[in-house]
C-alpha cells in the first residue's frame, strides 16, 4: 500500500537503448499529469516490448551480459581508479559520492550515488 506507482522502462534493463521502446506506469490511482499520454500510444513499440519479453524472458540477458559488466566495471576501476560497483541494471555502473574521486563528485554536483551508462562498451564488445 505505500507504493503509489511502478514505473518500467526497456531501455536499460533489456539493452534496447537505442530504440527507445515506451515503459509503463502502473498505478493505484490515476495520475492527472500522465493523462495525455493515452492519446499517444506506439503500437509498434508495445508490440515489440511483448515481443521481447516472450522471447527473451526476465533473466536471460543479465545472465548473459552480467559477467560482461562486471568485468568492465572493474577494468574501469583499474583504469581510472574507480570504486564502481555493478548496478541491478546491466548497462549502469554505480559509484558512491567519496573523497577519493574529488573531480567526479565537483563535476556531479555533489550527488551522493553517481549512475554511469556501460552501453559504448557493450556496444565495443559486440562489434568484435
Amino acid at each position: 500500500p505505500n507504493v503509489f506507482a511502478c514505473l518500467i522502462s526497456f531501455s536499460k534493463p533489456f539493452g534496447v537503448f537505442r530504440f527507445r521502446i515506451g515503459g509503463f506506469c502502473f498505478a493505484r490511482e490515476e495520475i492527472p499529469s500522465l493523462y495525455g499520454t493515452r492519446w499517444f500510444k506506439d503500437v509498434p513499440g508495445l508490440l515489440s516490448a511483448a515481443v521481447i519479453l516472450d522471447r527473451i524472458g526476465l533473466t536471460s540477458l543479465y545472465e548473459r551480459y552480467g559477467p560482461i559488466q562486471r568485468n568492465v566495471v572493474a577494468e574501469l576501476n583499474e583504469q581510472y581508479g574507480l570504486n564502481l560497483q555493478p548496478s541491478d541494471s546491466f548497462l549502469l555502473a554505480a559509484q558512491l559520492a567519496n573523497e577519493e574521486v574529488p573531480k567526479l563528485r565537483e563535476y556531479l554536483r555533489g550527488n551522493e550515488i553517481y549512475r554511469l551508462c556501460l552501453t559504448p562498451y557493450f556496444e565495443e564488445r559486440e562489434s568484435l
